[in-house]
């Protein structure tokens, strides 16, 4: 008990998706471990609108998310923001343009137009996710109507599938570094080529969320402060 009134041990418990807490928590814990290296962290998997309720209810100390619900008594840091691209093999990019592969793979590094992949199977952000508004925004405007054959939250599950050419697959900037680990060679039909997606006003901002308050505790100051640090200068 006097361990955790001097604040030199305790838990700090972090809402955050599963497949955004592999981008985003392991350089920012790595940073932290050395500041607070006897504070034990629970990552808790779930979606923002439960995180939004375990905060205000005290569940958790923070959460790191998209498209968060203003409220006056939430404080909102951003760390960074991302933009849209498209995944897609070689093997499917060539079925799909037989007469300009692999011609337009130079062509397509510029930006891709949904409109040119609407009969080409695709993996999207769950519908009622806050991640895909912007997205169906665009789709609503322009009439279009994409030929979805997943949808899932998991940004990991949607580059696999188009690593094995089962469908394109939206994906966001700031998974682009660790996807890259997973692509499989460029000579390989199941290289993934991952393309800018033009014309979708499509940038999410990526927030820490803490509980506005008079008193919080140093672990939780010394992790928020940790996490706009490694982030001041990112750039997805």
């Amino acid at each position: 008990m006097r361990e955790i009134a001097i604040e030199r041990k305790g838990l700090l418990k972090i809402g955050i998706t599963s497949s955004r807490s592999i981008t985003v928590l392991p350089p920012v814990i790595q940073a932290y471990s050395h500041i607070q290296p006897d504070i034990s962290i629970h990552v808790i998997d779930g979606v923002v609108s439960r995180f939004e309720e375990m905060l205000e209810e005290g569940q958790i100390d923070c959460f790191i998310a998209v498209g968060v619900t203003q409220k006056p008594y939430f404080c909102h840091e951003v760390l960074f923001s991302e933009k849209c691209w498209l995944a897609i093999s070689s093997r499917l990019l060539k079925e799909c343009f037989p007469d300009e592969f692999p011609e337009c793979i130079d062509r397509l590094t510029h930006g891709v137009d949904l409109k040119c992949f609407q009969n080409v199977p695709i993996m999207i952000p769950a519908l009622n996710s806050r991640v895909f508004e912007p997205l169906k925004a665009y789709l609503n405007q322009n009439d279009l109507v994409l030929n979805t054959l997943v949808t899932s939250n998991n940004s990991w599950l949607r580059f696999r599938l188009a690593s094995l050419g089962v469908g394109a697959a939206v994906v966001f900037s700031s998974f682009l570094k660790d996807l890259r680990f997973m692509n499989p060679p460029q000579e390989s039909e199941d290289h993934v080529h991952l393309f800018p997606i033009l014309n979708v006003n499509m940038t999410n901002y990526v927030s820490i969320v803490y509980r506005q308050s008079s008193f919080q505790p140093q672990y939780l100051k010394d992790f928020i402060d940790t996490a706009l640090d490694v982030y001041h200068d990112y750039q997805s």
